[in-house]
């Protein structure tokens, strides 16, 4: 336990240990004493921060903004058609 709070985690630090220089991937970096950890070169980050690292930076929020981009293109895209089908509907009558 000299480097986790949580005893669970030992086998990563145990193997960032062996191949250090290393990164611990984890949502739960409070289970990690990151500071001890940062002067053996084992850093501890989370998932969001890798991606920071390898430069996909922004990439949830980019995916979230593609989807609504989408989405109101869908919308647009209905509405057309539902305007098209009244025409039509109103021209059939006529």
């Amino acid at each position: 336990l000299k480097y986790v709070k949580d005893e669970s985690d030992s086998p990563f630090v145990g193997i960032a240990l062996k191949y250090k220089p290393s990164y611990i991937l984890t949502y739960n970096k409070k289970h990690y004493k990151t500071e001890e950890l940062k002067i053996l070169n084992i850093f501890v980050i989370t998932p969001k921060e890798a991606l920071d690292l390898i430069g996909i930076e922004n990439f949830e929020l980019q995916t979230k903004e593609k989807r609504k981009r989408n989405l109101f293109s869908y919308l647009t895209k209905f509405k057309i058609f539902m305007k098209n089908k009244e025409v039509k509907s109103r021209e059939s009558v006529h």
